[in-house]
């Protein structure tokens, strides 16, 4: 039987912390608020997997909340801190239409975004880079046919 897993309150306050670099926030009592409810979606869907009679109870507080440094973030590490806790959460039948998924859906986001933009995607082309057809035939062994 698998039981259900907190990713504990470092985890969460990584993330808040992240979200709160990126929206240039030092509103703390709203980034506990957001920790709060990831932390109880956490626990709800521990509770589901765990044996019958058990529950699951965590708290949040500002001091778990990591410094809203962007430097301290790296956003790949953010986008699987991100999976490992909505896929923690997933087990809870009301999960996906939860505020709690709304919010992780909107950090995985603004992290694709910064990878992106720090991988050049403002200087890439709009569309699709015109094909070089001599390259595609040498690769594909075939003989180019002129018409």
């Amino acid at each position: 039987m698998s039981y259900g897993y907190m990713v504990g309150s470092n985890h969460i306050g990584y993330l808040v912390g992240y979200l709160m670099s990126q929206r240039g926030a030092d509103n703390v009592a709203a980034a506990v608020q957001i920790g709060r409810t990831l932390t109880t979606a956490n626990a709800a869907a521990a509770t589901v997997k765990s044996p019958v009679g058990s529950r699951i109870h965590a708290d949040f507080g500002a001091g778990d909340i990591w410094p809203p440094d962007p430097g301290l973030y790296n956003p790949v590490q953010i986008v699987k801190s991100v999976d490992c806790l909505a896929y923690q959460c997933a087990a809870h039948p009301g999960w996906t239409a939860s505020p709690a998924s709304d919010i992780l859906q909107s950090i995985r986001a603004t992290a694709i975004h910064q990878l992106l933009c720090q991988r050049g995607y403002e200087s890439a082309i709009w569309g699709a880079p015109r094909r070089k057809k001599k390259r595609l035939w040498r690769l594909f062994g075939a003989e180019r046919k002129v018409q």
